[in-house]
């Protein structure tokens, strides 16, 4: 539960900051096909559109990272980097510009 309550409070971190400091951290997301838009692909899921759409996220987050990482912890390290990237890396190759 520490790792992802950890995460959780990760992403809660990278919002306050970026709200708090009008850091403009959107700009780090991901664009399509773009050779600049590749780190947005590790960059992204810690970002976040606000705090209702930050909100949303968390407790399933942290319910289905508590889960996985206690019930399947043999398949933690395949299935939380395809699920961090797998995402990401679908938006640069196929989403519209």
């Amino acid at each position: 539960m520490w790792i992802a309550l950890g995460f959780v409070a990760l992403l809660w971190l990278a919002q306050l900051l970026n709200w708090g400091l009008d850091l403009e951290l959107e700009r780090f997301g991901v664009r399509p096909r773009q050779l600049g838009g590749l780190p947005g692909i590790l960059i992204a899921p810690l970002l976040h559109s606000g705090f209702p759409h930050l909100t949303a996220n968390s407790l399933p987050l942290l319910v289905l990272g508590t889960g996985m990482l206690y019930l399947y912890p043999n398949s933690t390290l395949t299935v939380i980097p395809a699920v961090y990237l797998g995402p990401g890396a679908a938006v640069w190759l196929f989403a519209r510009e």
